[in-house]
């Protein structure tokens, strides 16, 4: 089961709060603190992003045009597609997305943040609040549903 923040506090809140609490109203209330990387809590609306055909899987070539957005190179694109458990028949699930994230992050990797600065950030590298907004809105359904499923 993968929680947001540190176990014990995140046991102390369910205890504290009603059970009709969504994360999007905890976060906005600021009862959420949390050392997760944005681009782990992120994972589902990245998935959201680069799921092109809706099948809610990223096959290897979503995967590689979702990475060029934040400069990656296709054939290390390609070899994270593998690390994370796709194939080139085989796309990979939101839950192989975050773990591949996680993974990466652990390892001191910085692929993910560099694609979740090419959401926040625009050219000039200034906060980009309309595409930030946009890209959060879009893939908000889909996060409430995955986060919603590891409480």
């Amino acid at each position: 089961m993968t929680t947001v923040g540190n176990s014990a506090s995140a046991s102390a809140y369910s205890a504290a709060q009603p059970a009709t609490n969504t994360l999007s109203s905890d976060i906005r209330e600021g009862h959420l603190k949390s050392a997760m990387p944005l681009s782990e809590a992120w994972a589902p609306q990245f998935m959201v992003k680069g799921d092109l055909n809706g099948d809610a899987q990223l096959s290897q070539d979503e995967f590689v045009d979702l990475l060029a957005k934040a400069s990656v190179a296709e054939d290390k694109a390609r070899e994270l597609f593998a690390q994370f458990g796709g194939t080139e028949k085989q796309g990979i699930t939101v839950d192989q997305f975050f773990e591949g994230i996680k993974n990466s992050n652990a390892r001191g990797e910085t692929t993910f943040s560099k694609l979740t600065d090419s959401v926040m950030y625009d050219k000039q590298g200034k906060v980009d609040e309309s595409g930030l907004s946009s890209f959060l809105q879009a893939g908000a359904a889909f996060a409430e549903q995955f986060w919603g499923s590891r409480r």
